[in-house]
């Protein structure tokens, strides 16, 4: 049988919109992982770092880059969602000469690159450096934008960042003789070892920040070091973000979003650990770069007033800010049991509550026996732990998710896991854990961003 010449153009108009359709998921499933580094497209030499993480829109940014190659191109990517997509390319700038400095002490690296941010929005940014012979790394960028208000506030946790970065040979926690020659004072003029060039950003911070912009609520992006040099930037904000590992604090940023906090702004806390080790901050009068004292010793610190040690062991209960405590590591349990009268568990049906198994660990936290939050905490899910590395007579640990309210001020939701974003959000939709963490996750950023908890 002959097809009519209208069939003919009904079964072409078809095919082309069959192969539209591929085409366009092709883009999309490129868009989402094109941008990410494989393994094999990785090295040391080529790599880089910025002054300051987190910059005004306006500045002009030097970025310190090394490689080996003749040339690197900079891509600069925006982080979000995009549809589909993690991240947006702004721009590229191609032909830049390599200079190989990675043998030398970083913070004498040399910059011949400057990004003007003066055209760009306010957000979190990677700054992507591919060298001519194909080798990849991030550095990861903040830009603040003065002239936004928005209600809700997102912490890069940098101190943490920089604590377990390895870049030296040492680290706040090891050194070559292990905790003796550990890193005390924390130099950010270097680039990150891990991450793919983003240390810890990668899978405790990256995965949150798409998911909570999957929303399209308003949100600004600062970091940690910014709420120590400049409280300001809290003030009239309805929501406070910390992501999954937010471990380093200083005694100024503390009492800042606590003082907040008083002043009506809701703190979520999307991790365990948050708020331990009190660090102290130094800027570099010749550059404006960071340095961070973290002794983790009385003894230790020439400072003896307000020695960098555990808050607890300053008299300060990691409660007063986030409603729990920290537990131990590694930790290994299941919630098992649920308020499911609770609003974040909305949406959520009986089956949702299980397979959940992974969620909890590597760290959690629990209600202290003396709770120091200012308010009425519930504990809103509950778990069992094991602590520790000991299969024979294991320390048994609880977890608790806790919903804290206050009639004067605003209040907190704490997941009491770092499971929540290095495992539950990083996993695919076809998880449980993925349904239960994003399902909550907007639940209680929909209505942290609207006004105080009551």
């Amino acid at each position: 049988m002959v097809a009519s010449t209208g069939s003919v153009k009904q079964i072409s108009g078809f095919v082309a919109l069959f192969l539209l359709l591929q085409l366009t998921s092709v883009i999309q499933s490129s868009a989402v992982t094109e941008w990410k580094i494989e393994k094999e497209e990785l090295r040391r030499q080529t790599s880089g770092y910025l002054l300051s993480t987190s910059v005004n829109r306006g500045a002009s940014l030097p970025i310190y880059v090394s490689c080996p190659a003749k040339k690197y191109t900079l891509t600069i990517l925006k982080v979000g969602y995009f549809a589909g997509a993690e991240t947006k390319q702004i721009t590229e700038f191609a032909g830049n000469q390599c200079i190989n400095q990675v043998t030398k002490k970083t913070a004498n690296w040399k910059s011949n690159f400057s990004l003007a941010t003066k055209n760009y929005s306010g957000g979190m940014y990677l700054v992507k450096i591919t060298d001519s012979e194909g080798f990849k790394s991030f550095i990861p960028l903040i830009i603040r934008d003065k002239t936004e208000k928005a209600r809700a506030i997102f912490v890069i946790p940098t101190m943490t960042m920089f604590a377990y970065n390895s870049w030296t040979g040492r680290n706040t926690y090891k050194g070559q003789k292990g905790f003796e020659d550990r890193l005390k004072v924390v130099d950010f003029r270097m680039p990150f070892d891990s991450g793919f060039g983003t240390g810890k950003y990668w899978s405790y911070v990256h995965p949150l920040i798409v998911q909570v912009e999957k929303t399209g609520l308003d949100i600004t992006y600062v970091a940690d070091t910014d709420i120590h040099f400049n409280p300001e930037i809290l003030s009239n904000r309805n929501l406070y973000i910390s992501a999954g590992h937010d471990e380093y604090w200083t005694k100024q940023e503390r009492e800042s979003v606590i003082s907040a906090r008083l002043s009506g702004m809701n703190l979520i806390f999307f991790g365990a650990n948050a708020g331990y080790w009190q660090s102290r901050l130094k800027r570099n009068t010749l550059d404006n770069s960071i340095s961070m004292e973290i002794y983790k010793s009385k003894d230790l610190d020439p400072n003896k007033t307000e020695p960098t040690i555990r808050f607890r062991d300053a008299g300060y209960s990691e409660s007063e800010l986030n409603g729990v405590q920290y537990t131990c590591f590694p930790a290994r349990g299941e919630f098992d049991s649920f308020d499911k009268t609770f609003f974040g568990f909305q949406g959520l049906k009986s089956g949702d509550f299980s397979g959940l198994a992974n969620l909890l660990g590597p760290e959690v936290d629990e209600t202290p026996s003396v709770n120091r939050f200012l308010g009425k905490v519930k504990v809103v899910a509950a778990g069992q732990v094991k602590c520790g590395n000991r299969w024979i007579f294991p320390k048994i640990g609880r977890a608790n998710m806790v919903y804290g309210t206050s009639k004067t001020g605003g209040g907190v939701f704490s997941v009491a896991t770092m499971g929540w974003v290095l495992t539950a959000l990083r996993s695919g939709p076809e998880e449980p854990m993925n349904k239960f963490a994003t399902t909550v996750t907007e639940n209680v950023i929909r209505r942290g961003i609207e006004g105080p908890f009551t």
